[in-house]
């Protein structure tokens, strides 16, 4: 296969998918996580080919395991878990949080309502509803965009000047 430039696609040595992310090592063992979201990648990590030191081995100043080459990766469906493996040890890898940006995401696509699902603070549901109101707003969808200005915590002086001054009475009601 070939990209729309002309370079060759390399195709990853295996990869996995996490509700938001795409997780992969690349042949030449790179370890990145890629957003299924915005398709940016948003963790890149030049994986070690032959030692890593022991725990023991760095207290005393030497000692290491022969880590090898990168074979896979898999998910422990029932555990929810990301495993690693290489000719010689198995890692799992620890996903802390993966959906910590989810809401930023789908609001900057405008899916405010899986924005709202994805908020876990109220200052987040604040720019979630301002922004939808923005957008109902522009589109002269006037009592939607009063609808979520209600529920944001915009000053109500501000939404009313906003909708006096364009003639807009009725969705104020």
């Amino acid at each position: 296969a070939r990209a729309d430039d002309d370079e060759p696609v390399m195709f990853p040595l295996s990869l996995l998918l996490t509700e938001f992310h795409f997780v992969c090592v690349d042949r030449d063992q790179t370890f990145r996580v890629v957003s299924r979201l915005n398709e940016k990648e948003v963790h890149r990590e030049a994986l070690p080919l032959h030692a890593l030191p022991t725990a023991r081995g760095m207290r005393a100043g030497g000692g290491s395991v022969k880590v090898g080459y990168v074979r896979g990766l898999v998910k422990d469906e029932l555990k929810d878990t990301l495993w690693l493996y290489t000719d010689s040890a198995v890692y799992e890898i620890n996903v802390v949080a993966e959906d910590r940006h989810a809401w930023k995401l789908y609001l900057e696509k405008g899916a405010y309502e899986l924005a709202l699902e994805k908020c876990k603070t109220a200052a987040q549901r604040d720019t979630v509803w301002s922004a939808q109101a923005d957008h109902y707003f522009g589109r002269q969808k006037y009592a939607l965009a009063a609808k979520y200005y209600g529920q944001s915590l915009r000053s109500f002086e501000e939404i009313t000047l906003r909708f006096i001054s364009i003639g807009e009475r009725r969705a104020l009601r």
